[in-house]
């Protein structure tokens, strides 16, 4: 297992390349007595961890695939749809009503979070990345292999 699990709430959702991805309820159980699962399915990522805003899950594939699920019901929102046909490590970020997904060779594709898929812009820097961006104060960070960069809007 390399993608690792989300909490959200009494949430745990669960990625494995071997599938399904589960969600199990946390807590409430006695001692040795298994978590319920609340829903699972077949559409998990290997490397990359979801990406949750709350509402949704974003998924994403190694190999460029995403979904977007109701992490209430896990319920397809939208999906398969193809970002770009690449290998894919970084794990989807949220923020700003966007989610990001960056490629091994650098690519970043900004698509809504929203209940449409939508490509809102891609942003090249032609470094092989296998890191996932942070975000913080409105800022970007992207390690490559060789660099570290900070994205920030300008006025």
């Amino acid at each position: 297992i390399v993608a690792s699990p989300v909490v959200v709430d009494q949430r745990i959702f669960v990625p494995s390349r071997v599938k399904p991805l589960l969600v199990l309820e946390a807590g409430g159980r006695a001692e040795g007595e298994a978590p319920e699962v609340v829903w699972s399915t077949t559409h998990g990522p290997d490397v990359p961890t979801p990406a949750i805003d709350g509402e949704h899950m974003y998924i994403l594939t190694d190999r460029g695939i995403m979904w977007c699920l109701k992490t209430e019901t896990g319920d397809v929102v939208w999906g398969p749809e193809r970002v770009h046909s690449s290998t894919y490590r970084a794990s989807p970020v949220v923020a700003g009503g966007r989610v990001y997904v960056t490629n091994e060779a650098g690519l970043t594709t900004v698509v809504a979070a929203a209940d449409e898929f939508e490509i809102l812009a891609e942003n090249d820097i032609e470094e092989y990345t296998l890191s996932s961006i942070a975000v913080a104060d409105g800022q970007i960070y992207l390690r490559t292999a060789d660099h570290l960069y900070r994205i920030e809007a300008t006025d």
